[in-house]
């Protein structure tokens, strides 16, 4: 994957093949303060596009890259943006292709709206948040990409989920680059906890948005913003 560190003066790219036993291919310096290396972080991005045009193997392996981008900033938490355009197709957190067109309009096609049964993601999203970890997901299909089951990584990490079916660039390149700027720049509360407190004969019964209930009726929000949205349900108790 490419990186970059404080010392470099272009970006270096490491290649980590290994997908079931991972590891980190640097013990530091994975991380770097945007003032320090602005004009090394604008080449990698700059470059970005034509890196990887010759590439002809097509598999995705998400499970083992956001593990990956887990360990490096585990140790501070803060917002991780993850960009997927295919389903998942290698080492952990692989996916199946699970759409049938035969259950649309019959007693089934619930089922399809329905998270895969492994339940991986929704492991994960949950040991991001005890880090403090907020994930931003950013799909880009044109083909199956099983959005339900993805969107456990931004739902119980307090994130937000960007869904851009059949993605072109000229007609949905200016939303996403707005969508983009606006996660990256708008006002962010780190390591947040909300809890409502009732008066005595009323209870919340019920908690609805993106975050983990830590408890029985503490909301953890590893990132909180102005955009961020919670309800709940207030019942009488006997």
């Amino acid at each position: 994957s490419p990186l970059t560190t404080p010392r470099l003066l272009s970006p270096l790219s490491l290649q980590v093949p290994d997908l079931a036993e991972l590891f980190l291919p640097l013990p530091d310096d994975l991380l770097v303060n945007l003032a320090d290396s602005r004009d090394v972080i604008d080449a990698l991005l700059d470059s970005l596009p034509a890196m990887f045009t010759g590439t002809r193997n097509m598999e995705s392996c998400l499970g083992p890259a956001v593990t990956a981008a887990y360990r490096v900033m585990g140790h501070i938490g803060g917002k991780m943006c993850v960009f997927q355009s295919t389903l998942p197709s290698l080492g952990e957190g692989k996916l199946k292709h699970r759409e049938n067109p035969r259950a649309y309009g019959s007693d089934a096609e619930h089922a399809l709206f329905k998270p895969d049964d492994e339940k991986w993601y929704q492991t994960k999203a949950i040991e991001f948040s005890r880090l403090q970890i907020c994930v931003e997901l950013f799909l880009f299909s044109h083909q199956y990409c099983d959005v339900s089951t993805l969107s456990a990584l931004p739902k119980y990490t307090a994130g937000q989920l960007y869904h851009y079916p059949a993605f072109a660039a000229a007609s949905q390149g200016d939303k996403f680059e707005a969508d983009l700027a606006h996660a990256l720049t708008r006002p962010t509360a780190f390591e947040a906890v909300m809890r409502v407190r009732c008066t005595k004969g009323l209870k919340v019964s019920a908690f609805f948005g993106n975050f983990f209930v830590r408890g029985t009726d503490l909301l953890a929000l590893p990132n909180c913003t102005p955009d961020s949205t919670y309800a709940l349900e207030i019942s009488h108790e006997e």
